[in-house]
């Protein structure tokens, strides 16, 4: 893949003025972020060094009006960090880090953190001793960055093919009564690393209840059954999306299941309705869930959340976030519904605009049926 420097460098200059403005607002002398190497809680490190973490936990340092310092565990880290990162090599550091994150800290006395709820308890004992403020500006750094730049709209488009790719793979080697889940979901793996993936959570399931993806076992799919594949994938420069597609081995396969998916797209559409400005993140799944009851179902879980540099972009979609729609953001829907025997999963992933949202893996959606999706797969052009 191609890597335009100059648009790197202007992503990652675009990201300093955005923090500063975050200090500016918020009256803070600087910010200290910690990040892990696992999805959920890669963000910080990722957000401003364009660098994903090998192994351990890293923090992320700036000081109002400079460039972000990124401290890892080892000197390793470093010397993949300057292939990678798009930081100046001297701000990148490594050695005993909280001695490093000590030393960043003096002078300082008003400084943000980022989710401090997870925190490890001796990380916390260790800041605390610091004798700076620290504010939470877990909201305040998540609004801002909500609005997503052209150049992550445009890895997460990528992102999204590589995901639509991936079906298309698992679609090829699919044989019912002889594939298991092991088998689609381990080739879906190595085709998504072995054409640039730089993380994936591929989830399925061809059991019942159909809504409850997870891990692949040892299970093969039924020649009369449905196998619901979840490929939640991060792309070049680390950017994630998402797309489920629920497929059924014939048109006479799992008649429960196949009314539960008219029901996930009618909840699909009701929620891209209020996907727009002038409505909140909890409408989303009020909207969902109100379909859901009226077809006399269940919600089963959570129905969608954001999507960007790390999986889920720290924005779940519920009742409790308050959070306004605006133009950029990206929206993973996942209706997950279930009836007393059975349920399913169905799945997009948006990017909001002023007016209707704009569907970035609107693949294979004419039809649920193997022999239909094959069809279509028919001169797939792979790649992006």
């Amino acid at each position: 893949m191609v890597i335009d420097e100059k648009a790197m460098i202007a992503e990652r200059d675009r990201r300093v003025e955005l923090i500063n403005k975050v200090m500016e607002d918020n009256g803070l002398d600087a910010v200290l972020f910690t990040a892990l190497a696992m999805a959920t809680f890669q963000l910080p490190a990722k957000f401003f060094s364009n660098y994903q973490l090998n192994t351990r936990r890293s923090y992320v340092f700036c000081a109002k009006g400079e460039m972000p310092y990124l401290i890892v565990p080892t000197p390793g880290q470093v010397f993949h960090a300057k292939k990678i990162s798009w930081l100046p090599e001297d701000h990148l550091l490594s050695g005993d880090m909280m001695a490093i994150v000590k030393e960043k800290l003096a002078g300082h006395k008003v400084v943000g953190w980022y989710q401090p709820e997870e925190i490890p308890v001796g990380v916390y004992n260790v800041l605390m001793s610091c004798g700076v403020k620290f504010v939470d500006i877990t909201k305040q750094f998540t609004e801002a960055r909500r609005t997503k730049s052209e150049y992550e709209i445009d890895l997460t488009k990528k992102a999204s093919k590589m995901a639509a790719d991936s079906l298309v793979h698992v679609l090829s080697i699919l044989e019912p009564g002889k594939s298991t889940e092991q088998d689609l979901i381990g080739a879906a793996e190595g085709y998504i690393r072995a054409h640039g993936g730089t993380d994936s959570l591929i989830l399925c399931r061809s059991q019942k209840p159909h809504s409850f993806i997870s891990r692949a076992l040892p299970v093969t799919i039924k020649k009369d059954g449905v196998f619901v594949y979840s490929a939640e994938v991060a792309g070049e420069g680390g950017y994630w999306t998402q797309v489920v597609r629920p497929i059924f081995m014939s048109r006479d396969a799992q008649p429960e299941a196949q009314a539960i998916l008219k029901v996930s797209k009618l909840a699909e559409a009701a929620a891209l309705k209020v996907l727009r400005p002038g409505y909140k993140i909890c409408d989303l799944g009020e909207a969902v869930e109100a379909v859901i009851k009226e077809n006399g179902y269940k919600t089963g879980v959570w129905c969608g959340h954001g999507m960007g540099p790390d999986l889920g972009d720290a924005v779940d979609i519920g009742a409790s976030v308050k959070m306004d729609i605006v133009p950029g953001m990206i929206i993973t829907l996942h209706p997950s519904i279930v009836s007393d025997t059975d349920g399913l999963l169905y799945g997009n992933t948006f990017l909001t605009t002023e007016g209707d949202p704009i569907c970035l893996t609107d693949y294979f959606n004419d039809s649920p049926y193997l022999e239909d999706l094959l069809a279509q797969a028919k001169g797939w052009e792979f790649g992006y």
